[in-house]
């Protein structure tokens, strides 16, 4: 039910084609880093959100699933 504008696809299609090639995103810089990330106030909300709301999100669980060993091994939560 989001209205977003007819050309938003082309918009963050042309926005991502004058991104600098090598420029990572501040989560996975902190994760190759080995620094806490924003993987829990990210991706862990939307599923949070979206769970309470019965939407299913499998690309957000699979990316939170595949990251959160990492996230908790920098957080001394695992070893």
């Amino acid at each position: 039910g989001v209205s977003l504008p007819t050309d938003q696809v082309e918009q963050t299609l042309a926005f991502i084609d004058f991104v600098p090639p090598g420029l990572i995103p501040s989560m996975q810089k902190d994760i190759l880093e080995g620094r806490p990330s924003e993987l829990e106030a990210q991706n862990g909300a939307v599923i949070r959100m979206a769970h309470a709301l019965g939407i299913p999100v499998p690309i957000h669980e699979f990316i939170y699933a595949c990251l959160l060993p990492g996230e908790l091994k920098v957080r001394s939560e695992i070893s």
